[in-house]
């Protein structure tokens, strides 16, 4: 069973950024792209207990604040060193401007503004 949790309104969060919620105990970072998307991934660096919500969204791409590895939003994976392993992705949808989150998944779904779903899957 799914767990679907509203985190954010969508006129919330602004575009080309990075924003932190809290949901269950779980610091989740979600990334608005340029294109309106929205991605949710655990706000964890995979290198260093670092918040990724403190660095910078370069494109589709995540760039953590401690060492600069950097993470697709796509799929999760490292795009550059020193992270090895990929980041947890969680699917997400927008739904009437709400901003929804499953925590139970580790598919990346991302959401355009009108809440249409863009999925691929972390290997």
């Amino acid at each position: 069973m799914s767990a679907e949790h509203e985190v954010a309104r969508l006129d919330d969060l602004p575009i080309g950024e990075l924003s932190e919620v809290n949901v269950e105990g779980k610091s989740i970072c979600l990334a608005r792209l340029r294109d309106g998307s929205v991605h949710a991934f655990l706000n964890l660096c995979s290198h260093e207990a670092t918040a990724l919500s403190d660095g910078y969204l370069d494109g589709d791409e995540i760039e953590c604040p401690a060492h600069g590895s950097r993470f697709g939003v796509y799929d999760g994976m490292p795009t550059c060193e020193p992270a090895r392993d990929p980041i947890q992705l969680f699917t997400t949808r927008v739904l009437d401007g709400a901003v929804l989150v499953e925590l139970d998944q580790v598919d990346s779904v991302g959401a355009d503004e009108m809440g249409g779903r863009q999925t691929t899957t972390q290997h």
